[in-house]
């Protein structure tokens, strides 16, 4: 009932097209709940809101029939203020990246760029960048303001294999956030800005041996679980650290992992999505008694240096025989 204006769109391989906009509606329509797809803001901020939309084209699906779309899902995204997204592109599992212009306080802010005070509203009005994840629920969702002191807006972004997001736009702000720049300093009035935002990179893993203690010559595995508890990441490596002494390797449970070359096993995971959990798990034979430990860390793409680390053990027993008595006498 109110104004709605479309004033970006992308398409998947699929054909699904994927809005962004602005509404100043309070009942626009939303996707079945059936779908899974529980949006981000089921209503309204205040005033014209940006949202997020994804339809199905005409097909013969139980969605949409060969003469009529469907929608598959719809957020609000806002605060009290006016919000509107302005662009959007998809990563490469149908996460919707967004950038408009907000000037609401209480814009919703999750997971805000850290070296540029994304956590709170810097001007009048700033520019906003978010994911949303249109495919699954509350599991890839970001946003972040990105501005100064005057007056910022996002026009145009896009996204690398890599998930590091380029947004460009327009900037009145003299401290408008800036990291090894072309041009480091407001030329006039309003200037064009160009920024790279590398994805929020965060995982935690634990590390489970399968038995608290087990004979030498019998195999005992180590399951790591990692999760992807930040953005859609790329590279995804986990290397496991074959122990010096005391064990020989006996495989692994993923194809993706190779053999052992200088002391490590390394697997090579690619993407994992935001919230994405995956179990690897490292096998050994030990050779003598003792405790048995073994560790594993995993990188990825965008993160400098180790962004998760976990260890297990296990005690090895070893046999032996012993006669009791030692000789005995035997009357003839």
């Amino acid at each position: 009932t109110g104004d709605d204006i479309g004033t970006g769109v992308a398409v998947d391989t699929s054909f699904n097209a994927y809005i962004t906009g602005s509404t100043t509606s309070t009942d626009f329509m939303q996707a079945p709940s059936a779908a899974g797809t529980t949006p981000l803001q089921a209503t309204n901020g205040g005033g014209m809101d940006a949202f997020v939309a994804r339809v199905q084209p005409p097909t013969n699906t139980a969605c949409a029939t060969a003469s009529t779309a469907c929608l598959l899902y719809f957020t609000y995204l806002g605060g009290s203020g006016n919000d509107a997204g302005t662009d959007i592109a998809l990563d490469v599992n149908q996460g919707a990246r967004i950038t408009g212009y907000t000037n609401s306080a209480n814009f919703p802010v999750i997971s805000p760029i850290s070296n540029a005070n994304g956590g709170s509203l810097n001007g009048a009005q700033d520019a906003f960048v978010a994911r949303i994840d249109t495919t699954s629920a509350a599991s890839g969702y970001s946003s972040s303001y990105l501005g100064g002191a005057g007056n910022d807006a996002g026009t145009g972004i896009a996204i690398d294999p890599g998930s590091n997001v380029y947004v460009a736009g327009e900037t009145a702000s003299a401290n408008f956030p800036t990291l090894t720049p072309v041009q480091g300093a407001l030329s006039g009035p309003s200037d064009a800005f160009v920024s790279k935002i590398g994805p929020s990179v965060a995982f935690t893993m634990t590390a489970v041996a399968g038995a608290s203690q087990i004979g030498v010559g019998n195999q005992v595995s180590f399951t790591y679980t990692i999760m992807n508890t930040g953005d859609a990441a790329s590279s995804v490596i986990f290397t496991d650290f074959v122990p010096a002494s005391g064990a020989t390797f006996a495989g692994s449970s993923s194809n993706s992992c190779g053999q052992v070359i200088a002391g490590a096993v390394t697997c090579n995971l690619g993407f994992l999505n935001s919230q994405q959990s995956i179990a690897i798990s490292v096998n050994f034979i030990p050779t003598g008694a003792g405790t048995l430990s073994n560790s594993a860390q995993v990188t990825a793409a965008g993160a400098n240096g180790v962004v998760a680390s976990a260890s297990a053990s296990v005690s090895v027993s070893d046999f032996g025989i012993t006669i009791s008595p030692t000789s005995a006498t035997v009357p003839a």
